[in-house]
C-alpha cells in the first residue's frame, strides 16, 4: 500500500517547479488545464509519488462539503487485492457527498490500467483508491 497527498493551491505550475528543486523530485503522471496549470501532476522521488498538486481554481469548492476550507485529497494505491479495494469502497461510500461516475461498486479504468474508485466522503475527504 502506498499514500501520497493532494493538494490544491494556486499557481500550481510554479509550485511543481519549486518542490522538484527543494526535494530533487520529477515529474511523473500530468494532467493539464488550458491556462497552462496542472489538474494534476505527480511528483516523484525514484518511482514513488511523494505529493500530488493540481491548481486550485475558483469551483474547487466543488470538492469540500460544507464550509470553505480547502480541499484534501489522499491518493491510496497498490492495496493488495480488489477485494481490499471493494472492502474500502464499501466502506466510504456509506454517506458519501459524491462518488465519481455513481459506480456501485470499483471499475477498472483502461486510461489509467488501474481497479479502484473515487469518493468524497462524509467528511469531506476526497479519496481516490486502486490496486
Amino acid at each position: 500500500m502506498k499514500v501520497a497527498p493532494q493538494i490544491y493551491i494556486k499557481d500550481s505550475a510554479e509550485a511543481a517547479a519549486f518542490y522538484q528543486k527543494a526535494f530533487g523530485l520529477t515529474i511523473g503522471m500530468t494532467d493539464m488545464n488550458d491556462d497552462g496549470t496542472y489538474k494534476h501532476v505527480s511528483l516523484m522521488f525514484g518511482k514513488t509519488e511523494i505529493l500530488a498538486i493540481g491548481e486550485n481554481s475558483d469551483n474547487i469548492s466543488y470538492y469540500s462539503n460544507v464550509s470553505n476550507e480547502e480541499p484534501i485529497s489522499i491518493n491510496l494505491w497498490e492495496l493488495a487485492t480488489n477485494e481490499a479495494v471493494d472492502h474500502a469502497f464499501t466502506v466510504l461510500r456509506e454517506g458519501a457527498y459524491r462518488i465519481d461516475n455513481k459506480p456501485d461498486s470499483p471499475e477498472w479504468d483502461n486510461d489509467f490500467e488501474h481497479y479502484g474508485f473515487s469518493v468524497l466522503d462524509k467528511y469531506g475527504v476526497n479519496w481516490w483508491i486502486c490496486r
